[in-house]
């Protein structure tokens, strides 16, 4: 609770997660600002004798901005051609097997020899 008092004099809507194994604290504020002011004048302070480092996050927006950041997944053309799905696509037929070519004068020369 007294660690908590001490953030939200910036930002009353602020909201804290634990991260007990890891000995860090998620720390969200409402506008960059309430943020800015808590890090420049909290940063090296020393709590329950401990100096408090603080730092910001990098934001995660949705958006164009993020879609434009990763490459885009192939046309579902060529999707068929890296991995098939697990039916055939729509349309696809199988084709017929040709009728196999049988060289009867080889097989019988081939019976007649002997070992």
């Amino acid at each position: 609770e007294r660690f908590e008092a001490l953030f939200r004099i910036y930002d009353e809507q602020t909201t804290f997660q634990m991260f007990k194994s890891f000995r860090r604290v998620r720390i969200s504020f409402g506008t960059a600002e309430a943020a800015s002011r808590a890090r420049i004048e909290l940063h090296d302070t020393e709590f329950n004798g401990q100096p408090l480092k603080l730092f910001f996050a990098q934001v995660q927006n949705g958006g164009e901005d993020v879609d434009k950041a990763y490459l885009a997944p192939p046309q579902p053309v060529k999707q068929f051609l890296i991995s098939p799905p697990a039916s055939p696509p729509v349309g696809w037929s199988q084709s017929e097997d040709a009728t196999p070519v049988i060289n009867y004068d080889l097989l019988c020369a081939v019976a007649k020899l002997g070992p």
